[in-house]
């Protein structure tokens, strides 16, 4: 299914991102904190822009071109969240 297509990419990531850690860790020796780190490296990919006080965000159809961040949208994240519970239950992790 698709969600099983992107829980298994996730834990690719999650994965890839925690070995990248110094020192390294795996999904049975990280901690809270660290999946925070991970959620906080994800959202700095997100497509949302999100517009800082004062910008005015052009209303034509092209790119905008101002340099606000752009983040993960809130159900994104929620969607996320979800997905690593479940990556972490089905390793044996307890919830923390």
């Amino acid at each position: 299914s698709s969600y099983d297509k992107q829980k298994s990419q996730l834990e690719k990531e999650l994965c890839n991102f925690l070995s990248s850690l110094d020192p390294p860790k795996s999904i049975l020796s990280c901690i809270p904190q660290d999946i925070v780190r991970f959620l906080v490296w994800k959202d700095r990919k997100g497509k949302t822009k999100v517009h800082r006080d004062g910008c005015s965000p052009s209303t034509s159809r092209t790119k905008n071109t101002c340099s606000c961040p752009t983040r993960l949208a809130s159900g994104t994240v929620d969607s996320i969240i979800g997905k690593l519970r479940t990556i972490l239950k089905s390793a044996g992790r307890t919830r923390e």
